[in-house]
């Protein structure tokens, strides 16, 4: 996680950093519109696999990853318009930001399928 993997677009992920992101996002529900500056999130590296089961039978892999601490660092200047159920809220905020999610525990299952004439998954 420290190196990333360039070939596939994605940078290094412990810490992650990103200097400069400009957010437009615009849907039924919500609008939100701004920048993050200076954006780092940490812990990614830390964490525990506390299940991976495979079963061959029904092409599922299940996991379970108990990361110990995520946290996010940043500068932020953000307008949020929330447009649901018949009201809407607008919100404006900036200035630094921090959050931390301890023992954060994420599981789920994969499906996964193996190509046998392609030879690929």
């Amino acid at each position: 996680m420290p190196c990333g993997f360039p070939g596939l677009g994605i940078p290094p992920l412990t810490p992650l950093k990103i200097p400069h992101k400009e957010v437009n996002i615009d849907t039924e529900a919500l609008q939100l519109q701004g920048f993050v500056d200076n954006f780092r999130l940490n812990g990614l590296n830390d964490f525990d696999i506390d299940e991976m089961k495979i079963n061959a039978i029904t092409s599922k892999v299940s996991f379970r990853f108990i990361f110990r601490n995520v946290n996010v660092d940043t500068e932020y200047d953000l307008r949020l318009l929330l447009k649901r159920a018949g009201f809407t809220i607008n919100m404006v905020g900036s200035g630094p930001a921090k959050f931390a999610i301890k023992n954060m525990d994420v599981k789920g299952v994969l499906k996964y399928s193996l190509g046998l004439v392609s030879g690929k998954l």
